[in-house]
């Protein structure tokens, strides 16, 4: 709230405004479409990173916020604007889904229930105009989107810290402000912690397990490496398809399928095995070997012989 950030120097608003205003609603979303890209995004820079990241959005976002609602106040626009809040996660969530989904601004993702493709560079205004239908617009979240673009274009890259700082900071938590760095390397001492050097990068995205490869054949997966946040989004850049069973052959033989193609080792059928022998045989051979006679056939030749002789 500007009024309380501004006239009453309360900063460390700009800090933990999205630890409150959570509602239990709000929170079950985020816990079910949140931590999976998080991790992700966690790996793919180290938690080091990430954690910063998340700081840095939270104030920038947090200050703009504060700053445009002090300037529509003091221009007679909105008389009330210095009372408007900024708080609960979803202000820093949508800068983090606008950063995932600068990864690849291209690619075509659906919006929920929507049966429509949005490319990926506006999917967080798709997704601010469904959360203004249902529950007002919230200028919070707009702002957050604002600061997710200027992190993608590198506006914001002065406030990053390097990898080389977060490494000095893992590593031995020396220097200016050792209270602090001591924090720090006691954090990155914790289980679970990823160190600025065994960041995966882009590798991060990448299905690693057989699950994953079969959750990502089974649905649509964009090339950034993964659907953003599985609860508001689905890519469609590419659709796996699965492999159809084998059918079963219901007449197995020794020759040629009918109607198939010729190939050794393949019948007919059972039904035509034993009528077609001594054609299958004659047809296929090379050796240029004589065909043997069956019994029936010699009779009838025989009566034959009989019969033009009488004649």
């Amino acid at each position: 709230m500007p009024f309380f950030t501004v006239r009453h120097f309360e900063i460390y608003r700009l800090l933990l405004s999205p630890l409150v205003g959570n509602s239990i609603l709000s929170i079950i979303i985020i816990l079910l479409s949140y931590p999976a890209t998080a991790q992700k995004m966690e790996y793919s820079s180290g938690s080091g990173a990430f954690l910063s990241l998340l700081l840095m959005l939270t104030v920038v976002t947090n200050i703009f916020f504060a700053l445009l609602c002090y300037i529509l106040y003091l221009f007679n626009v909105f008389a009330e604007a210095i009372f408007w809040r900024s708080s609960g996660f979803f202000t820093t969530l949508f800068s983090l889904i606008t950063i995932e989904c600068m990864m690849n601004p291209d690619a075509p993702r659906r919006l929920m229930f929507i049966p429509v493709d949005i490319p990926s560079k506006y999917f967080p205004l798709a997704l601010y105009a469904l959360f203004s239908i249902f529950g007002g617009p919230e200028l919070s979240f707009l702002v957050s989107i604002f600061v997710g673009y200027l992190y993608c274009k590198g506006q914001l890259d002065r406030l990053k810290p390097t990898s080389y700082q977060l490494e000095q900071l893992e590593a031995t938590g020396a220097g200016p402000g050792g209270y602090l760095r001591g924090i720090f390397h006691s954090l990155s001492r914790s289980k679970g912690w990823v160190l600025a050097g065994a960041a995966l990068g882009h590798d991060a995205w990448i299905a690693v397990n057989a699950n994953e490869v079969r959750a990502t054949n089974s649905t649509s997966t964009s090339s950034s490496g993964g659907s953003g946040f599985p609860s508001f989004s689905s890519a469609t850049t590419s659709t796996a398809t699965a492999a159809k069973p084998a059918t079963k052959e219901l007449f197995p033989g020794a020759g040629k399928t009918a109607g198939g193609s010729s190939s050794a080792g393949r019948s007919y059928g059972a039904l035509f095995s034993g009528a077609a022998a001594s054609t299958s045989s004659t047809s296929s051979s090379t050796s240029g070997s004589a065909v043997v006679p069956s019994r029936e056939e010699l009779a009838a030749r025989r009566l034959a012989a009989m019969g033009n002789h009488n004649v």
